[in-house]
Formats: C-alpha cells, structure tokens, sequence
C-alpha cells in the first residue's frame, strides 16, 4: 500500500512569522507628526486612515501628506467618515471611491487598503466592497468599489448596443460600424488596474462580442480607441474635459503612453488574422481643442503614432491602421517617408459650407496622393449639405462612416445627426444624485432602440440613396 504524504500548507507573514503586530491610525490628525517621527526612529512601520474631504484645522494637511507619511501605508477611510452601516450601498460605495480618487490624486500611487471608520460594517458592505466577512475592522482591498462600479456600467452597455441594433445597420445596407471605447472599459483606473473576467484574465468579452456578432452579420469592425490613458484630448468624447495629458514631457504621461501601448499589444494579439476586423482606429482626435501650434500637434501626433504603430504591427503585420489627422492634412506626415505600410488616413468635418467641406477632401486627396482615405465622422453644419457632403466623398473615393447610429439628447428623436432618437419623454440618469437602483433601471432595458427610440429620418431623407 502505497502513502501519500498530506500536504499541509501554512500561511505566513514575510520573513516566515506567524504573528504579527500591525499599527494603524485613523484620520490623519496632528498628532501623527510626532507618531511617526518616533516609528521612523525605531524602524516602525504604520498604516494611516486617511479621510479626503474632512475639514483640515486638527488633521494633517494634504500638503504634508506626502513628505509625512512617506515609508508608511496610507490607506482609504471614507471620504467624509460617515457611520457607513446607516448609510445606503450606493452612497458608502461613493465614499470609498471619493477617498481613494482623494488619496491617490494627492500621494501618486495606488492606494488598496481600507479601514471602516468608526469600526461600522455590515456584510452587505463587506460583499460590495470584496472584503472577507472575517475582517471587522481591517486593512483589505477595495477592489469591490470599482467591480459595482464596473457592474453599472455594464447595464448600460448591455442595453445600448444589442444583436437588434447590429441587425437594423445590416437591413439598412452598410456593411462596417466603427465601435468607440475607453481605457476605462479594461482598466479600473489610469495607473493600470486591469479589469479580469471570471478566470483571472485581463477581460476583452465586450469587444469580443461585437466583433462577433459582427462577424455573424457580415459587418466588418473598426476598433477605435475613443479614450487613452491620460487623455488625448480636451473633449468630453475623451472621457475627461480639459484634461489632455497622454503628450506632456512628464514621469506620468509616460506611464499613460505605456499603458495606451499595452491596450493596443493586447487588443491586437487578441484579434490579429481575424477577418471580422477591418481596421485599428489608435487614437480618436488626438490633440482637439488643446491650444498648441499646429506644429507642436504635427510633432506629437508623429511621435506617438510612430510608437503605436511599431507595437501593434509588432504582434499584427496584417490588419489596417488607420491614423488621425482629423482637422488638416498636415497633421500627419507621408505614409510613405515614416514607411508605414497597410494605413489609412482619417479625417473629420464638421463646418459651415459646402464650399470648405469639398475643399478640405480636395487638399487632403493632394496632399496625401496615394495613401487611403476615410472620413471617419462628419456633420453639415448650417450651409453644408448632406448631398454635397456624399457625392464628394463618393467622387474622391473616401471611406466615410456616420456619426452617429444612436443618441438620447433632447429633441434627437427628429435630428438628422442620429439615426435612431430617444423619444419624447425619456427619464435621464442622475449620476451624482440618483441611487444605484435608479441608474439601474434608466440605463436598463429604457435604453433599448426597440420600444425607446424612433427612427429619425434621416436615414430616409439623407443617406440612403448615396449608400
């Protein structure tokens, strides 16, 4: 008879200790001066519960945190220590959020623990904030906040996009959809927090299932980065107004840019050879509405679009780039002096005259002779015409895509920059005010285009017959 020897696996702390003493403090108050000059005398280390949004006469200010506290854990106290066990879900998940979004912004590092204030929990608390019911009062991590976060935002998308929406695009006869997303949609935060599925991995299921709807459908993808690490822009379309810092000369937008060159490795090693996929849209508007010279805007879009593009055709020698030079032609170099091979030129427009907008495709088809062109969105603004718009594009053999399939602003419900409006009547989340019940359901199945939005006419008045 063969004996097996049991396995028994013991649970230490570093340096193979069983037991520990941890020292924590809560609230950053005046007192932590001296606290920690006598723990750094002696070697001591300490975790200290910070609140972000107390008011400062008897605590630390920001100012000192970082210098103070340096060599010691900080770590999330709620924003304004409230008695979270009387508090609804939604607002003790705003709390953490607040605290961390505080603390991070203030110290530059991720901050992962938590300390209840005033010792109050519930287990309620404790599953929404993906903390062992074991720990009372305790350091652990918050990831929790950010999964019902990410579980909100899952409703919307859901609901937004469904197989109904891919097969009206098909019964209306085009044959590509260019789908937006974020960094956001793959990381909790901007200091790389991946977002992982059920089995550990970085989690991609969203894309993977329009491109394979998609594919189904016979509709082509273009994947199209609408939002990088740090911002490229300083629209709302971005994900942050007025906060473009992807092409600034610091320690953290490098980070940014690597982060946006790891988005880009992954998605394409994840979807290079598959067909479904026409092309990777790398960066939407970079530089719109930043006040730089046009060739401070010429010289970042080169040089990050250079790196960009080495890092996908690195994993991806196959499938179509297309770059952005959005407003002027002279925002990108010649494909052919960088050697960039198998790319697509993007435009955008959206001005005044028919006369502009056939100038604007004239000079761009000269300027960049021999390279693909596509107009990626447009929108005839007072004197410009749809019919004018078409048949130039058709005439200078532009791809073109509109912008947009659907949209939930009042009045678009007979617009003509939609093609499926919200009707009359709809109810619009509250997200700074409403509970996490009531976001649920207005970004529920309300959002659906089958019973919720109507069909503008604009498809009828305006596209169809130059499809």
């Amino acid at each position: 008879m063969n004996y097996t020897e049991p396995k028994v696996i013991y649970t230490c702390f570093p340096g193979g200790k069983h037991k520990v003493l941890t020292m924590s403090y809560d609230d950053g108050r005046l007192e932590d001066r001296r606290l920690v000059e006598l723990f750094n005398r002696y070697g001591i280390r300490g975790t200290f519960n910070l609140n972000g949004g107390l008011p400062r006469p008897e605590r630390i200010p920001e100012s000192e945190w970082v210098e103070l506290y340096k060599g010691h854990e900080v770590a999330c106290h709620t924003y304004h220590h409230p008695t979270i066990s009387r508090s609804p879900l939604d607002q003790t998940a705003r709390q953490v959020l607040a605290d961390r979004m505080q603390l991070e912004g203030v110290m530059g590092y991720p901050v992962r623990g938590l300390a209840y204030p005033n010792g109050s929990w519930t287990p309620e608390i404790a599953a929404l904030l993906g903390i062992p019911r074991s720990l009372v009062y305790a350091i652990a991590p918050i990831s929790g906040v950010f999964i019902v976060l990410a579980q909100i935002i899952n409703i919307y998308e859901d609901n937004w996009i469904t197989e109904y929406d891919l097969d009206r695009i098909v019964e209306l006869g085009f044959n590509c959809v260019r789908v937006p997303f974020w960094f956001r949609n793959f990381y909790y935060d901007d200091k790389g927090t991946k977002i992982l599925d059920k089995n550990g991995e970085w989690d991609f299921s969203r894309l993977d299932w329009v491109v394979s709807e998609c594919a189904k459908r016979g509709l082509y993808v273009i994947l199209d980065l609408h939002g990088a690490p740090g911002y490229q822009n300083n629209k709302d379309h971005c994900g942050k107004i007025g906060d473009s810092g992807l092409f600034k000369l610091t320690k953290q937008a490098e980070e940014w840019r690597k982060l946006t060159i790891e988005l880009w490795v992954a998605i394409a090693e994840r979807f290079s050879g598959n067909p479904a996929v026409a092309m990777y849209d790398l960066l939407n508007e970079p530089g719109c509405e930043v006040e730089k010279p046009g060739v401070t805007r010429r010289i970042n879009n080169e040089k990050m679009y250079s790196i960009l593009y080495d890092a996908v055709r690195a994993v991806d020698p196959e499938h179509i780039i297309t770059l952005e030079c959005i407003w002027t032609a002279a925002a990108l170099p010649h494909a052919w002096v960088k050697g960039w091979k198998n790319v697509v030129y993007q435009v955008h427009f959206y001005q005044n005259s028919d006369f502009i907008f056939t100038a604007f495709c004239v000079l761009t088809r000269i300027y960049h002779f021999g390279t693909p062109l596509m107009m990626g969105e447009f929108y005839p603004l007072k004197k410009t015409t749809w019919k004018n718009c078409f048949k130039t594009l058709n005439k200078l053999d532009f791809g073109w895509f509109l912008w947009t399939y659907k949209a939930a602003n009042h009045g678009m419900w007979n617009s003509d920059w939609c093609l499926f409006g919200m009707k009359d009547g709809f109810e619009r989340a509250n997200v700074s005010e409403d509970s996490y019940e009531e976001i649920a359901r207005k970004w529920g199945e309300c959002l659906r285009t089958r019973d919720n939005f109507q069909n503008t006419g604009h498809y009828e008045k305006n596209v169809k017959d130059f499809l």
